[in-house]
């Protein structure tokens, strides 16, 4: 299931594919570096939760929509939508 996050004129789209996502969590050590400048994924402003019904996929409210996660996404569970 694809689900997408429509932005204003600041961000990106960025779609999500969960089935897609490894869990490597590297959307949030990217997110959490652009942001703060630090390696620390509980500053991301993307959230992984992987459980035994699949991979959920969640942005906070204050996500810029940057795309950074979605650019460094190497299993495609994050891309840029048109």
């Amino acid at each position: 299931m694809n689900s997408c996050m429509r932005v204003g004129s600041v961000g990106v789209k960025i779609e999500s594919r969960p089935e897609r996502c490894v869990g490597c969590l590297i959307c949030q050590m990217i997110c959490s570096f652009v942001n703060y400048g630090v390696f620390n994924i509980s500053k991301a402003k993307v959230k992984i939760t992987r459980g035994v019904s699949g991979t959920l996929i969640e942005f906070r409210e204050d996500c810029k929509k940057c795309g950074s996660c979605a650019r460094w996404c190497v299993y495609g569970a994050l891309v840029i939508g048109r």
